[in-house]
């Protein structure tokens, strides 16, 4: 898989992820690649923005506030699932949090509600965990997508006149594209099933503009 690992500053204590993730056969990219002085890539002149184009498949947040990373916020805008990773133990502070590190943390934390909604978000338990974290984003279903893909379903199903309550769908991101499962729950023909599928990636590519493409299988299951 391509792999953006994403750090709060530039050379920020990540060389041990890239080992890692190079060493299983990953292909790792960043957003600065230490040249163009703290520039992201995707500025003029820059080799271009890693997430666009062919994209990434996961993006890694290293740090100990890994949602500081700027490349978090375009990862999550092209819907690429997020790992954070923080292999350094948190210090030990006997102090009282300041207000300002109090309201930090809850900007953090509204954040990475936000994010999970809108895409998977794992953490890594420790750099052992990090392969095992990848491979679980990169497998993980968008849930907003899903529903949206969900509710344009069960409308097909009711102009047909289909009771399905129970009738879903699952949307992954594989390389960039959104391969969608519907799962009508009960026998649909082939005009309903085209209908859905219309349906469906319209209001998918409505609200992922990002994707380079979008396939919709229907399952019997």
């Amino acid at each position: 898989m391509k792999v953006l690992v994403i750090e709060p500053v530039e050379g920020a204590g990540s060389d041990s992820e890239v080992a890692v993730l190079e060493a299983a056969g990953h292909e790792v990219v960043r957003c600065v690649d230490g040249t163009r002085q703290h520039e992201c890539n995707g500025m003029p002149g820059g080799s271009g923005c890693p997430v666009k184009g062919a994209g990434v498949d996961v993006a890694v947040a290293v740090g100990s506030s890994p949602l500081a990373g700027g490349g978090v916020r375009c990862a999550v805008r092209h819907f690429v699932p997020l790992v954070t990773a923080n292999p350094e133990p948190e210090p030990v502070n006997i102090r009282p949090a300041t207000a300002d590190a109090t309201s930090q943390s809850a900007r953090e934390q509204s954040a990475l509600e936000w994010f999970a909604g809108a895409v998977p978000v794992v953490h890594a338990e420790g750099s052992g965990g990090l392969l095992a974290a990848v491979t679980a984003a990169a497998g993980s279903p968008l849930a907003r997508h899903g529903e949206l893909a969900t509710a344009e379903l069960h409308a097909v199903l009711a102009h047909h006149d289909i009771t399905a309550p129970g009738a879903t769908a699952v949307v992954h991101r594989i390389s960039g594209c959104l391969r969608v499962e519907l799962f009508p729950c009960v026998p649909v023909s082939k005009r309903v099933a085209h209908a859905a599928a219309v349906r469906v990636t319209a209001a998918l590519r409505s609200y992922d503009t990002t994707t380079r493409g979008i396939g919709v299988v229907m399952s019997s299951s």
